[in-house]
């Protein structure tokens, strides 16, 4: 998931190595992908996202967050995939909307 247009990712330690490319209950360092601790794409399988939660702050302040997205594979149990707490979402011209596009897991501000 990102935000600002592709600038920023969901990840910690501002996006600098090493830094968690999945939170939550899973614990995927970057660069250091495996299936114990890692959600991985499998082919041809049908898999769910759901319930993700937004808690607005203020604009530019790292008081937002953003968790609860669940992830699973079809027929296995979902788990929480990102965890982002005081997140800073950044709006520039605060007149506009945020959107969220949930087919690709994107959020737009």
């Amino acid at each position: 998931m990102y935000t600002d247009c592709g600038n920023r990712k969901l990840v910690t330690n501002d996006g600098n190595p090493p830094y968690l490319l999945q939170q939550g209950e899973y614990n995927c360092w970057y660069a250091k992908y495996n299936s114990k601790d890692c959600f991985l794409y499998v082919a041809n399988q049908w898999g769910n996202v759901f319930t993700i939660r937004f808690q607005f702050g203020h604009w530019g302040k790292p008081d937002s967050s953003i968790s609860g997205v669940g992830l699973g594979l079809d027929g296995k149990p979902m788990r929480q995939w990102v965890k982002m707490p005081d997140f800073i979402l950044k709006n520039d011209h605060p007149r506009t909307r945020l959107t969220t596009w949930p087919d690709a897991a994107h959020l737009y501000d």
